[in-house]
């Protein structure tokens, strides 16, 4: 099975925390560059979206 059909036959839920994941990570990226927060809440932020976007990623791509 390719990668675009594992994209089409995964739930919406594991799309959703996928997309928001990485919504999550390119925020704490942000944050981190403009010094908007404190860089241990940016780094944090972008912990937590790089684990809800790899999860994510993990339970698409390893459908059988």
């Amino acid at each position: 099975m390719n990668q675009f059909q594992k994209l089409t036959k995964a739930t919406p839920l594991e799309l959703f925390i996928w997309m928001i994941g990485a919504g999550i990570a390119g925020f704490g990226i942000g944050t981190l560059i403009d010094d908007y927060v404190e860089a241990g809440l940016g780094i944090g932020i972008l912990v937590i979206g790089i684990l809800l976007h790899g999860w994510g990623m993990f339970r698409i791509y390893n459908q059988k």
